[in-house]
């Protein structure tokens, strides 16, 4: 469990965690946002975050067009997803150093699933 000063808003977390589990969202990888040729709107775990706080699939587009600097008026909340986490295990190896946003793209783009990240939501935000 992660020791975080500063938690999600438990409406916003329980949306969140709602979002991902309940198979409205196809999951991206290594993009916020994607079109697929059958006009499957497709995201990462911070764009559904980022589509349930408001932002529309045009700002999604527009700012994965626009990476890395990205052109998004963010409507999550920042200030917890740029927390500072360190990860370890065993003899204190670090596996994860960087941002809470950084690590979710992390687990998002490394394979976990929407279910597996929505249960690391419930568990440390």
């Amino acid at each position: 469990m992660l020791n975080l000063k500063e938690k999600l808003n438990p409406q916003l977390k329980a949306s969140w965690v709602d979002a991902l589990t309940n198979g409205t969202y196809v999951q991206a990888k290594d993009v916020m946002y994607k079109t697929t040729v059958n006009d499957v709107h497709e995201m990462c775990c911070l764009g559904v975050l980022e589509h349930i706080c408001g932002s529309t699939i045009d700002e999604l587009r527009i700012a994965e067009d626009n990476m890395p600097e990205g052109m998004l008026d963010r409507k999550s909340p920042e200030s917890v997803l740029s927390q500072k986490v360190e990860l370890t295990r065993i003899n204190n190896l670090s596996i994860y150093r960087g941002s809470l946003e950084g690590y979710l793209a992390h687990m998002n783009d490394g394979g976990k699933s929407f279910e597996e990240i929505a249960n690391f939501i419930k568990e440390n935000l």
